[in-house]
């Protein structure tokens, strides 16, 4: 004859064992769902570049001067693209 310590030790034994289970079926659904499924494919660097538009706007004299500069898009500010070469020493070295 068993003791009422005793089933609630076998209880508590078979609870555990189902939430383990629980918790690796929730962990393997959960790296099937969002790890194991293909990204999305990165744009290309020409994609990239080709798509780049400043926003600024530049007046110039007859002679090819700048005169002004003026932002028209007023979301973001987006300069003249920087090669790599331009902007870091330490990735080109001399």
């Amino acid at each position: 004859m068993q003791n009422s310590s005793q089933i609630t030790l076998k209880k508590a034994f078979v609870y555990s064992v189902y939430l383990m289970v629980g918790s690796l079926l929730l962990a393997w659904g959960f790296a099937y769902f969002f790890l194991l499924r293909p990204l999305p494919g990165l744009p290309s660097y020409r994609q990239v570049r080709s798509a780049h538009v400043k926003s600024e706007a530049v007046l110039l004299d007859r002679n090819g001067a700048v005169l002004h500069e003026m932002r028209i898009d007023r979301n973001g500010r987006r300069l003249d693209w920087a090669s790599l070469r331009d902007v870091s020493r330490r990735c080109n070295p001399p």
